[in-house]
């Protein structure tokens, strides 16, 4: 018997460390790759096929590749050795999850890019290999790790990681990138491309004048700072002594520099959804938080004021965005016609005919940056052509309407190319399906249900129910921050773990009280039904 608990332990501890590298390794995990692309389309003079270099996607799909296959293995032997005993027990979303995982094998076996809707298009690298690898890393997380300290020491990896991005992200905004020193480069070069360092290679990165941190895209490292920093901020509010609170307040203090460096406005306004939920739900545990939350908020005030013009200069360009799309979307009339010649961006047609379209000018489709365009043809194109099965994901460069003759070409050029939809639903929707859409949507509201009624219940009674409210807060302010922004290697694989751990402590909480919405689970049925004969009994008597 005693053997046995060795063999379990031991597991147990190597996936846990398995777990921390997924959390704290991968969302900084950058290192040159050679590719060898073959484009799907050889007519495409925007993406011919040959060598291409990538730091950013393709290391981090091999390093998620691996430590999944690892922590499978080790799930494996432990449902092995510890299946008899009831330790292995199915959550409320296995059969959900598996649902999923049909129609993103389906859809990606039938698409027309077989081999990028497996692997993903270079520099990005998410196709469905990535998210096969998600949905295990969630079911392993959701089903076998249940000891609390396990759960605490894969939260503290997370933050732990959260915070040195947002130092070298405020590096970065400041002026000084580490990732292009000579020190971390001949980190991030391999030996073999040694050679090209010399010749004055760089790290290609969307920076935009911002800080992009390990993420390659300031609004990815925003949508990974608007996951981490709620986090910290829940659990400086529920710190039990002074030394908790100097250490979380300094947590939040970095990654919100991360978040300010970061200067996404999807971030700022996913926080601010999310921590107006996070009050509406704990609002009656707020005597217990509100000198702190007054004093953080005072903090602030004083910074800002003292702040350099720069940073004060972000928030306001923030504010002035928010309040601009909000214009935009109150004051939207109706859809304008306007005329074009095409001849004057393609001169070759002249030879041939005048060639002059009419088109509908859309309100909205300068909003949010652009995006309104994108999401308007991306919803016709999930309704036309994705109902019951996707393209494949990461294959939306080669399936979005690129010349579709309704677009205001004074803004949006004929042939400017979209290769992602600046939404993780549309996303998911474009590339498993919308009845897989459906099935994600399910998941993530079946959890946010029973999550609710398991606090609402008990509350925070502890430290680890106040580290679970965090990843909650966490978790919501990830899925608003999707509503603007892509689903990415360098913050997925961080989402899906957190996800897991939240659905195993409300499966633990809600085995022992058996009052939770459970559609496919025979557990739950059971022990209602207990609860009723003993209430009977009791009623009897």
């Amino acid at each position: 018997m005693a053997k046995g608990k060795q063999k379990f332990f031991s597991l147990g501890s190597v996936m846990v460390l398995l777990y921390i590298m997924v959390v704290a390794f991968i969302p900084l995990a950058v290192r040159l790759r050679k590719i060898n692309f073959q484009a799907p389309i050889e007519t495409w003079p925007w993406f011919p096929s040959g060598v291409v270099y990538d730091f950013f996607a393709q290391f981090r799909l091999e390093v998620l590749l691996g430590l999944t296959s690892c922590i499978v293995l080790v799930a494996l032997l432990k449902y092995y050795y510890d299946h008899d005993q009831g330790a292995i027990k199915k959550s409320y979303l296995d059969y959900p999850t598996g649902i999923f995982a049909l129609f993103l094998a389906v859809s990606a076996l039938a698409s027309p890019f077989i081999d990028m809707a497996f692997w993903g298009f270079y520099e990005r690298g998410e196709g469905a290999a990535a998210y096969f690898c998600y949905l295990l890393l969630f079911m392993v997380a959701a089903n076998f790790i249940h000891d609390d300290r396990d759960k605490k020491v894969i939260f503290f990896a997370m933050l732990a990681a959260g915070v040195l991005q947002a130092l070298v992200a405020a590096g970065q905004y400041l002026g000084y990138d580490f990732l292009q020193t000579g020190f971390a480069k001949r980190i991030l070069f391999p030996a073999e491309y040694l050679p090209l360092l010399e010749e004055g290679a760089e790290l290609r990165a969307r920076t935009i004048a911002k800080a992009y941190g390990f993420t390659y895209n300031p609004n990815y490292l925003g949508g990974y700072m608007a996951m981490l920093f709620p986090m910290a901020l829940v659990l400086f509010l529920y710190s039990r002594s002074l030394m908790q609170a100097a250490a979380a307040f300094a947590v939040v203090a970095i990654l919100g520099v991360g978040v300010v460096a970061a200067s996404s406005t999807g971030s700022f306004l996913a926080l601010g959804l999310a921590f107006l939920f996070f009050f509406i739900l704990t609002v009656k545990d707020l005597r217990l938080y509100y000198k702190k939350l007054v004093a953080l908020l005072l903090i602030a005030v004083c910074l800002g004021i003292g702040a350099n013009s720069a940073v004060t200069e972000i928030v306001q360009r923030q504010v002035n965005k928010i309040v601009s799309n909000y214009a935009q979307l109150v004051g939207a009339g109706e859809n304008e016609a306007a005329a074009y010649d095409l001849t004057e961006q393609f001169p070759e047609v002249r030879e041939k005919e005048s060639l002059s379209i009419e088109i509908k000018r859309y309100p909205l489709d300068s909003f949010a940056s652009g995006r309104g365009y994108i999401w308007r043809k991306s919803v016709e194109t999930v309704f036309r052509n994705n109902l019951f099965l996707g393209s494949g994901l990461d294959t939306l460069l080669y399936n979005f309407p690129l010349w579709a003759a309704d677009r205001d070409v004074s803004r949006f050029h004929v042939g400017w190319l979209v290769d992602k939809p600046h939404n993780t639903y549309l996303q998911v929707g474009l590339g498993v399906g919308l009845l897989g859409l459906l099935v994600y949507l399910y998941m993530l509201g079946l959890h946010f249900i029973n999550y609710v009624r398991v606090y609402r219940r008990r509350g925070v009674k502890n430290n680890i129910d106040a580290i679970m409210l965090a990843v909650f807060t966490g978790w919501l302010a990830y899925l608003f921050q999707g509503l603007s922004n892509d689903s990415v290697l360098s913050n997925a694989p961080v989402f899906w773990v957190v996800f897991g751990l939240s659905v195993n402590y409300v499966q633990n909480l809600s085995r022992q009280n058996g009052s939770f919405l459970d559609l496919g689970s025979n557990d739950n049925l059971k022990i209602g039904k207990k609860r009723k004969e003993k209430n009977i009994t009791k009623k009897k008597k």
